[in-house]
């Protein structure tokens, strides 16, 4: 999910972005939104002992989401907030989030300004 949606969205090519939204995809990203409705822990599961590659797998994983959070089709903008809801919910969860460095960071600022501006087309 994560590389589909990096192709599509944080990288903002209007071919690649088509390419991301079109019909296999948008059902390929919904399939596994709607797993992780049912289990959204799974999404933060596994990561990497090695502390970097930890930290690593867990913003690709958080940007992954954000980005079915911003995108452009209502589908999966709607099970993508449904699964964060469900998420944030878990208080384990928000204090990570919020004693992680990494959202305060300039490279988070710009990716999440990158996943939501559309160029005029």
């Amino acid at each position: 999910m994560a590389g589909l949606l990096a192709e599509g969205y944080v990288e903002d090519q209007s071919a690649q972005r088509k390419a991301v939204e079109s019909a296999s995809s948008v059902r390929i990203i919904c399939n596994i939104l709607s797993f992780l409705d049912a289990s959204p822990m799974t999404l933060f599961q596994g990561p990497p002992v090695n502390e970097t590659e930890r930290e690593i797998f867990f913003q690709e994983n958080l940007n992954s989401l954000i980005s079915c959070m911003v995108a452009s089709d209502g589908s999966v903008r709607r099970l993508a907030t449904g699964v964060a809801r469900r998420l944030f919910a878990n208080e384990k969860v928000l204090t990570s989030l919020r004693a992680y460095k990494g959202l305060k960071s300039r490279e988070f600022r710009i990716s999440f300004w990158r996943l939501t501006y559309v160029l005029p087309g």
